[in-house]
């Protein structure tokens, strides 16, 4: 009853380290772990840093060439079916999550606590590079743009499962669900919400999800990450996951082909934002500002999944 960690990586050298030492660190569980680290197309010392560790620690090392951070899990997933025959839970992290000791151990405790639910979040605490603005603490939803949970224990919306920290039963893949690799970081503006995505779509399978705040990660943000355009950017990508989740909205009424709300909300949050700059109100205009990117997201996406329509009509 071991336990395997897939992770996926691109250009992780700067933050790889820190979170290997925490490996380094790490609690054994029962029948103990190892790790699987897919470098999706890195151009810097990344392979040289997980080989480093692959001396010390339980890792092992692929590549890829550049296709997304979802195609890296699958891959990863694919050779753990394949290699690691006794693990019986699959976690899943992030480069930059470094875990308290007891992260696997309460992750397999969560696990054996549960068995009608196959899918499980763990708690996902901020690592400041940098102290925080004001600003961020108080107008930035920190789960959307940071993936900091803030939830009870207990069974849980799958939509509320993040990637830094995140366990799926071996029989949730034995049964062929996967990782959308059209979601996810990836080059340009990508819709965010891959774990989002695949939780949901296993939970409509039949499956349950469950979160605990005793596996614990701390996910580290960059102070570049602490600025407007940044958090606005992710406010976009948010908004296009966010589309994406919603699923059908053929039943609202629409202008050029897309619900016509949208265009009603993001014109509203425009005029907010024209407001406040006439106010002088800085903190009101960013606020404005981030629903007006989040909107103009799921707009965005809005016209993707219409013209895709089309093209196959």
């Amino acid at each position: 009853m071991s336990m395997i960690i897939i992770m996926a990586t691109c250009n992780g050298a700067k933050t790889l380290p820190k979170v290997f030492e925490g490996y380094a660190n790490l609690a054994q569980p029962v029948g103990g772990w190892s790790a699987i680290v897919v470098d999706d197309g890195s151009d810097d010392e990344t392979r040289s840093i997980v080989e480093s560790y692959a001396k010390l620690l339980p890792i092992e090392y692929v590549h890829q060439e550049r296709s997304g951070k979802n195609a890296a899990l699958n891959r990863g997933v694919e050779l753990a079916l394949q290699r690691r025959p006794a693990a019986e839970l699959f976690v899943m992290t992030d480069d930059d999550a470094t875990p308290e000791p007891d992260w696997l151990v309460a992750m397999q405790a969560c696990m054996l606590e549960n068995a009608d639910y196959d899918l499980f979040g763990g708690a996902i605490l901020p690592d400041w590079g940098a102290p925080p603005p004001d600003w961020v603490l108080r107008h930035v939803p920190l789960g959307l743009a940071f993936a900091i949970t803030n939830f009870s224990d207990g069974p849980i919306q799958p939509g509320a499962i993040w990637g830094p920290n995140m366990a799926v039963r071996r029989r949730v893949f034995e049964a062929g669900h996967r990782f959308n690799p059209n979601v996810g970081p990836n080059r340009g503006n990508y819709i965010m919400g891959s774990e989002t995505e695949f939780n949901k779509r296993v939970v409509a399978a039949g499956h349950k999800a469950w979160f605990s705040n005793n596996p614990r990660v701390n996910h580290f943000i960059r102070p570049h990450q602490l600025t407007e355009e940044f958090c606005l950017g992710r406010a976009f990508r948010g908004g296009r996951g966010t589309c994406l989740e919603t699923g059908d909205m053929t039943h609202f009424p629409t202008l050029f082909g897309v619900p016509r709300w949208l265009y009603t909300k993001k014109m509203r949050h425009a005029l907010q934002i024209a407001l406040a700059t006439l106010r002088g109100d800085s903190e009101a205009k960013f606020k404005a500002r981030f629903h007006y990117h989040h909107t103009r997201g799921f707009l965005h996406q809005a016209h993707d999944l219409k013209n895709a329509a089309s093209r196959k009509q």
